[in-house]
């Protein structure tokens, strides 16, 4: 059974040290798992006659959702997670890019 991306996150966030024994697999399969769902969901939604425009959001705030919990998964293993969040930026190039699917 896979552990549900979103408590995950949650985890990560709040308490580092159950988050530490969570296996990476586990980890993937989540980040994997809320995707397809989030796509499966969005693709519903469109051919119930969403709009592009509407499908084009959701589908930019699922990305988002999902790159930040991958970051937080990885700043759990920081001890100082604030002052590196300070100083790095999330990149995602590709298609993606200021809030915006592409």
């Amino acid at each position: 059974m896979t552990i549900d991306f979103k408590d995950l996150v949650h985890t990560a966030r709040t308490d580092k040290a159950a988050f530490a024994h969570i296996p990476r697999a586990e980890c993937v399969d989540a980040a994997r798992s809320f995707i397809r769902i989030k796509r499966e969901e969005i693709q519903q939604r469109h051919q119930n006659g969403e709009s592009g425009a509407d499908v084009v959001r959701m589908l930019t705030e699922a990305a988002d959702e999902l790159l930040r919990g991958i970051l937080d998964f990885g700043l759990t293993h920081v001890s100082n997670r604030d002052t590196v969040l300070s100083h790095i930026a999330l990149c995602a190039p590709g298609g993606y890019g200021r809030s915006e699917l592409n």
